[in-house]
């Protein structure tokens, strides 16, 4: 799950980031 869940995560973590500056911008 890990070796899984750990490409996604990062995919995961950088658009949850790119929206937030969008959001906040």
């Amino acid at each position: 799950m890990i070796s899984f869940s750990k490409s996604e995560d990062i995919h995961d973590k950088m658009i949850g980031t790119f929206i937030e500056l969008k959001f906040y911008w």
